[in-house]
């Protein structure tokens, strides 16, 4: 049975105090119905294939942010949008550059279409921080310094 997103908005209303394994598949799920229904919408159809290809960034943006921060999709904070996205990621994603660069267009476009369908508030804020941080996201998924130990180890 798959959910809506409107089921995973009223699932996600309250903010977790300890990690649930459960509330992490939840996560995983909405992941993938926000990719499946964001590429149905008029904003997919408005971006580059480069761009499309990467979507599956969404749902890992949205799993390292629970696990990290036990937060769930639609109530992230700013911070919590620069730490995972100029931090988290780039020190554990292994991926060609082009992923990164993508990272906060994805964001940006799925923050701005699930604002307009009514699964996230106001966006203004999380868009200014994904802007605000592009550059970092690049540089630190390059930088050996700032590379996990599996990263280091595979790169």
């Amino acid at each position: 049975m798959t959910r809506t997103l409107n089921e995973f908005k009223v699932l996600f209303s309250k903010r977790e105090k300890e990690y649930n394994e459960e509330t992490h598949n939840l996560v995983y799920e909405w992941g993938d119905v926000v990719i499946d229904e964001f590429s149905e919408s008029p904003y997919a159809a408005k971006l580059p294939k480069v761009t499309l290809r990467y979507l599956y960034l969404i749902s890992l943006f949205a799993e390292m942010a629970y696990n990290c921060h036990l937060t769930t999709p639609g109530n992230w904070t700013e911070a919590e949008i620069d730490d995972v996205c100029c931090y988290l990621i780039p020190r554990k994603l292994i991926a060609p550059k082009e992923a990164f660069k993508q990272l906060p267009k994805v964001l940006n476009h799925i923050f701005l279409w699930g604002q307009d369908v009514g699964i996230f508030s106001d966006t203004k804020l999380w868009c200014e921080t994904l802007k605000e941080c592009k550059k970092d996201i690049v540089t630190n998924a390059e930088s050996p310094d700032t590379w996990g130990m599996a990263k280091s180890f595979f790169m």
